[in-house]
């Protein structure tokens, strides 16, 4: 991603702080009391996310008026859709230059080297970064002080081992004839998360002609929300899941016992990317909820609630492990996201109906 001077000279101040951070005691970056203060003045949060659960968002709100003992007359607001979703409420409230929306967590790297590239992001050096010690491993976006990975997205594969009598370990598995008709895909042609990922592992050549050709002899079924997918794995419908989320197989763990894999070819590990928007209408407050998203309480609450891969040296419960991709371990293909420009993704959009059809 190219980064201009101001971007850079964050970006090393992060650098800086990540260097030292050793260990961690779960807490939150205890903010100026200024920006407390400044906050409270405004009033009121607004966010938009699909990284989160409802249930997650009560546990993170609660904890964030505890630790900056915020008034009960502090409103906070989140909004919840699909990647999409998201991408698109964004969009059209700038185009129309009626910003309601202060901080933003989506996962779409077209989207946040698009509104760096605009200048939409309010720069915003958090001590919260120092936390990211997993970044370079990760292989996501380094957005300096404008936008930071709030979680790391690892789409793997997903079965039902009622159903599939092997680990999955390897794309080419999935190739074999006994699979047809058994499996289910995030559809690259209606979501911008999925359509990263395609492209990633298109660019990579982790995907090739031939095994995709493969693919669509097996007959896939597509859908966009990773709770459908998980569901239809779980039902047994569709056993085994092309980019299947670890996190929403965490969630049933308790239900029905589902598996995860990372192939050895490699994955796509993108960010689910949190920043200010330049035109926010609650500034302060967005600073705020990034100081504690990204502290090592958020990042401890969001790995505990949703399962997330985190790039922050956090403790993972003993229960989360298998469905977690640990970005230290996991094979990152690399991408060349500057070369991601809205035409290219487009031409893999197309390249994906090539494939499976309209």
């Amino acid at each position: 991603m190219k980064i201009n001077h101001t971007m850079a000279r964050c970006l090393r101040g992060v650098a800086a702080v990540a260097l030292m951070a050793a260990t961690f005691t779960g807490k939150a970056y205890s903010a100026d009391q200024s920006l407390i203060d400044a906050a409270v003045k405004e009033g009121h949060l607004t966010y938009a996310t699909n990284m989160t659960a409802p249930e997650t968002q009560k546990v993170l709100e609660k904890a964030f008026r505890e630790t900056y003992k915020l008034p009960d007359s502090f409103q906070i607001e989140g909004y919840t859709a699909d990647s999409s979703g998201v991408v698109a409420r964004v969009g059209q409230e700038m185009a129309a230059d009626k910003v309601s929306i202060d901080w933003v967590a989506v996962n779409s790297e077209s989207f946040w080297r698009g509104l760096a590239k605009k200048g939409a992001l309010l720069e915003y050096c958090s001590e919260s970064y120092k936390t990211l010690v997993f970044l370079k491993q990760a292989k996501v976006l380094d957005g300096g002080c404008y936008f930071q990975a709030a979680s790391v997205i690892v789409f793997g594969v997903m079965w039902n081992p009622a159903f599939v009598g092997e680990d999955i370990t390897s794309w080419a598995q999935l190739a074999d004839p006994k699979y047809k008709g058994q499996i289910i895909i995030g559809d690259a042609r209606k979501s911008a998360g999925y359509l990263d990922q395609y492209a990633g592992l298109r660019q990579a050549n982790v995907w090739t002609d031939e095994w995709l050709q493969k693919m669509k002899a097996q007959d896939p079924f597509f859908v966009v929300r990773s709770t459908d997918i998980r569901d239809r794995v779980m039902s047994g419908e569709f056993p085994i899941a092309i980019f299947g989320f670890g996190p929403r197989a965490y969630q049933v763990r308790d239900q029905v016992p589902l598996k995860m894999g990372w192939p050895s070819e490699g994955i796509v590990a993108t960010g689910s990317y949190g920043g200010v928007l330049a035109k926010a209408p609650h500034p302060n407050a967005g600073k705020l909820w990034t100081d504690f998203i990204f502290s090592e309480k958020g990042q401890e609450i969001l790995v505990e609630q949703e399962g997330i891969s985190s790039i922050a040296k956090v403790k993972v419960p003993d229960d989360a492990v298998p469905f977690l991709a640990a970005v230290d371990k996991i094979k990152a293909v690399s991408v060349d996201w500057d070369t991601m420009t809205q035409e290219a993704l487009d031409k893999w959009r197309a390249d994906f109906r090539r494939v499976f059809g309209e």
